[in-house]
């Protein structure tokens, strides 16, 4: 086989938070119809999965933010020194216990929660005196990420989410037409000589 020699100049700039954002806005947006029609049937596993695209989301656009903004920036380190480096380089206080953090931190504890998640027995017969509100504590979701999948907290993550990415994207004087993915590449043959 016969082969040519070229000259190929490639430029790619590939920004997988963008594919991961319109995955969670699919989700919110057809959440957001469901819950409008009260169309209840499978809707805690939309918005779980919903919601594990809107955490990835999230972790994905710091990645994009700290490798623009953060000398020496380290993926492999974990979602909350992501968060405080970047917030950091960008002068932003970061308050995990306050708005808007504590949704994010509740938005990634519900991703570990799925990444990680592990069985979990039990079978206990005993006799107590309760309150009310006791007995009510009682009757809570048999899986822990369960508490998450509120209509309330859905669109709370989703809003919260979106508002930081706005709010840092301008902080960090970034256009977002400049976020998305794109390639191109040129192959020029070099005439043979001699």
């Amino acid at each position: 086989m016969k082969k040519t020699k070229v000259e190929v100049t490639e430029d790619k700039k590939a920004y997988p938070h963008h594919g991961l954002a319109n995955a969670a806005y699919y989700f919110h947006e057809e959440i957001k119809k469901r819950i409008t029609a009260d169309d209840r049937g499978g809707l805690g596993a939309e918005k779980m999965a919903g919601l594990a695209m809107l955490a990835f989301t999230v972790e994905a656009r710091f990645n994009f933010l700290g490798t623009k903004l953060v000398t020496d920036w380290d993926d492999g380190c974990r979602f909350r020194c992501k968060v405080r480096d970047v917030l950091k380089a960008l002068d932003v206080k970061l308050d995990w216990g306050a708005e808007p953090y504590q949704t994010v931190g509740k938005l990634h504890k519900l991703r570990n929660l799925l990444a990680h998640a592990k069985p979990e027995e039990l079978a206990v017969t005993y006799e107590a005196t309760l309150t009310e509100k006791q007995k009510e504590a009682l009757i809570k979701p048999a899986c822990e990420y369960e508490a998450y999948l509120d209509d309330e907290f859905y669109t709370k993550a989703y809003d919260t989410a979106e508002t930081i990415w706005k709010e840092l994207l301008q902080k960090a004087k970034i256009d977002p037409a400049d976020l998305l993915t794109n390639k191109s590449v040129s192959i020029k043959v070099i005439p043979e000589t001699g």
